[in-house]
């Protein structure tokens, strides 16, 4: 009955407080894609799972999967391609969109000038090497860009640019931290000279950290030395600050293989796949 409470018939933290009629939990159920009941489940089991589950999807929500994402609009955008087809120019407006990113930060010229700036270094090495990705997407015929493998290789890039979009922002404006913007102008120097393992540790270096687990007390005492928080700076994980950091951080692990792939070396120079 729709008069009836969610948690009749249910004890414990479930029959708590009278919240929710029935009929509106079955209805929420629905609308996640959920069964309204589960075989001997009480008013207020349903009611308890109903929360459970609403709980999970909020905390979801935050995380998208840039990927699948990109992976579904790329499908739905070859089905209409395919009923209407463009012949302007033979470049899809999404990879004009995507060069137009670089363009906005003004890395699209004098990618190859050489230059002191190492906030510039580090962004039109970004740019040099997810540009020539592009173009080598671009440069497959057709039907294979419409293959299932096709549009993961294109998602992939996507994702990519996606994650480092933040990281090009704090070049551009020159807000990189001082670790993490000398952590990459060392990879990138080093994956100029095809030293890609040493690019790697650089890497793992900046997301991992090598600072041991703190074991007992870590602050006697009852004064902090002074310019403390410095001390362990280069033992920082920047990869587990934020979900953005760690993103991008990523992504530029990404790119090291993208050049090692175009540019192989010495066997012993070269990351293990």
């Amino acid at each position: 009955a729709a008069a009836e409470t969610a948690v009749a018939g249910g004890g414990g933290a479930a029959g708590a407080a009278k919240v929710m009629e029935a009929g509106e939990v079955v209805k929420r159920l629905r609308a996640l894609g959920q069964p309204a009941t589960l075989f001997g489940e009480t008013d207020g089991e349903r009611y308890a799972r109903w929360r459970e589950l609403s709980t999970r999807e909020e905390a979801s929500k935050g995380q998208k999967n840039v990927f699948q994402l990109k992976l579904r609009a790329m499908e739905a955008t070859d089905a209409v391609d395919d009923v209407y087809m463009s012949k302007a120019d033979g470049v899809d407006a999404g990879a004009k969109e995507k060069r137009s990113c670089f363009e906005e930060l003004g890395l699209v010229d004098n990618l190859e000038e050489k230059t002191g700036d190492k906030y510039l270094f580090v962004s039109r090495q970004i740019a040099r090497v997810m540009l020539r990705w592009k173009a080598e997407l671009e440069a497959r015929p057709t039907d294979v860009k419409k293959t299932a493998k096709g549009r993961s290789a294109t998602a992939r890039w996507e994702e990519t640019l996606e994650n480092l979009k933040p990281l090009l922002s704090q070049l551009k404006g020159n807000t990189t931290a001082p670790f993490l913007l000398k952590s990459l102008v060392e990879i990138f120097n080093q994956v100029e000279i095809k030293e890609y393992v040493r690019a790697n540790d650089v890497y793992l270096k900046l997301a991992i950290g090598n600072a041991p687990w703190p074991m007992g007390a870590t602050n006697v005492g009852i004064h902090l030395r002074s310019a403390r928080e410095k001390i362990g700076e280069g033992k920082i994980a920047h990869v587990m600050n934020d979900e953005q950091t760690r993103k991008y951080i990523q992504a530029v692990k990404r790119l090291i293989t993208k050049v090692q792939s175009w540019y192989p070396t010495d066997p012993s120079k070269m990351i293990s796949s």
